[in-house]
């Protein structure tokens, strides 16, 4: 027998997802639907793949922290992955020839991803990426137009908060460069955990207040580089002293004290786990600091790592300077954009939100010009980016101008006029307004406006106190879609 004990049943989503109900879709649909607008009329069409795919494929080329992250099954003796990102997915379109046309070839997506993520990192294990992939379009002019796209999203959901930082993977690649794979891997994931630290206590000296998220996601980060501490062992100092309680002053202390204990172990660590000279390990923490305009941050890096990074920093000088050139604003250079180290092959990027607390990354991406040939296709250079829409709705909230359907309210006046009502918002929804199924209650706040349905007669068109007659449904058009144009924000 079920037990009807309330307790019996977890009716909470799983965690790390959530429920969206009608507003808030209402607001992710938006979101989506803008960003899908720029790439549309940029002349990226869209693709789509399975939601599922071999884990070898999906492990490739992911660096530790995707792979680790990966939510598995076994069906059949195979091994499958729920996809983590989107872009291998396409890539292996693109090289098992699904992908033709003449070059260069351009494609978009709005799919949902899975990705375990940690308790505390206040982000979604389920989540959809919407982004853009370019193929056949080698840099800087590939890059160009990758971060030009990225860009334009960014204005379409709010173009005042969100910043695009951009960097080159060669750049700290150069001083990992005679490293095996496996010592390579251990540096990319220090110095990856290292940067998320920076990012996440700037501007956390500010801080006010104290919800349960940001207290969460803080014990986690000072966990991490507690735990790395007892990996390489504790400074002279001695080891992080996390709070028993994040208060506002205990938060700000923090804000402080774990860049620096973060910076002081990884730099032990690539020396330790990684084989790096001290002095090495040194000048890439360091590195980790350096942002801000283009031409301070590749004098900058030419002082700091010397002549083995100076094709990567010329390389980032070029693209930024053509990317303003083509109009790009709001840009900033960073040496410390080195995600992806095992994947990316060029210049990278991430989409942060810089006066947000933790700067949250909305989306990035890079050039990866390896990954089709690694697949089993044709050397083909590629770059793309893709945003998390949740992240943004969730950070940045819903650009007020973001397009949305006001809604035509159908009212049958009378039992005998639901047919006729049915019909006419039918009517109304193929001349490409947006009318409700009818139903007998009062036009809301949003509506355009209601329209009385008579069993047999005019109908009857009511916007606000004004009233007016319409005979058939060619004269409701007429009326209603100068209307609708003027109030949808477009």
């Amino acid at each position: 027998m079920t037990s009807k004990d309330p307790g019996a049943i977890q009716l909470a989503p799983p965690r790390g997802t959530t429920d969206y109900s009608p507003e808030s879709m209402a607001a992710l649909a938006r979101t989506i639907a803008a960003l899908e607008g720029v790439l549309d009329r940029a002349g990226y069409p869209a693709v789509r793949t399975p939601m599922f795919e071999r884990f070898g494929l999906l492990a490739m080329r992911a660096g530790d922290a995707i792979r680790h992250s990966m939510f598995t099954f076994t069906s059949e003796r195979v091994e499958y992955a729920l996809r983590p990102e989107m872009t291998t997915p396409v890539g292996r379109m693109v090289a098992s020839g699904e992908l033709g046309g003449p070059p260069p070839r351009r494609v978009r997506y709005a799919a949902p991803c899975f990705r375990y993520e940690r308790p505390g990192s206040r982000r979604q294990r389920e989540f959809t990426q919407v982004g853009a992939e370019l193929f056949d379009a080698p840099a800087p002019w590939g890059d160009v137009e990758m971060i030009a796209l990225a860009s334009e999203c960014a204005h379409a959901v709010d173009g005042d908060r969100i910043r695009l930082r951009i960097g080159n993977i060669g750049v700290f690649g150069s001083l990992l460069a005679d490293l095996d794979s496996e010592a390579r891997a251990v540096a990319g994931n220090l110095l990856n955990d290292a940067l998320t630290v920076e990012a996440r206590c700037a501007g956390l000296e500010t801080t006010e207040a104290v919800d349960d998220g940001l207290s969460g996601w803080l014990r986690d980060l000072g966990a991490s580089v507690f735990r790395l501490q007892q990996r390489v062992g504790p400074p002279e100092s001695g080891p992080l002293e996390l709070p028993p309680e994040y208060t506002v002053d205990a938060v700000k202390r923090l804000a402080k004290e774990l860049p620096q204990a973060s910076r002081d172990a990884t730099r032990r660590g690539l020396v330790s786990l990684a084989g790096l000279p001290e002095e090495t390990a040194g000048k890439l923490v360091e590195g980790t600091q350096v942002g801000g305009a283009v031409e301070d941050v590749v004098a900058r890096g030419r002082e700091l790592l010397g002549d083995a990074a100076a094709p990567a920093l010329e390389s980032l000088q070029e693209v930024c300077s053509l990317a303003a050139e083509v109009g790009v604003t709001g840009l900033e250079a960073s040496l410390g954009v080195a995600r992806g180290l095992e994947f990316y092959t060029g210049t990278v990027l991430a989409i942060v939100v810089p006066d947000a607390p933790g700067v949250p990354v909305l989306g990035g991406g890079g050039r990866y010009d390896n990954l089709i040939e690694d697949l089993g296709g044709p050397a083909t250079p590629a770059c793309g980016f893709a945003l998390e829409a949740e992240q943004i709705v969730a950070v940045v909230g819903e650009k007020e101008c973001l397009p949305q359907l006001t809604r035509l309210m159908i009212l049958p006046e009378s039992p005998d006029a639901r047919v006729r009502a049915v019909a006419l918002s039918a009517a109304l929804r193929r001349a490409g307004l947006a009318a409700c199924v009818p139903q007998e209650v009062a036009p809301d706040a949003g509506a355009v406006g209601s329209i009385g349905v008579p069993a047999q007669g005019s109908f009857t068109l009511m916007r606000g106190a004004e009233t007016c007659e319409a005979p058939d449904v060619e004269t409701l058009v007429n009326l209603l879609r100068p209307v609708q144009d003027e109030e949808t924000c477009q």
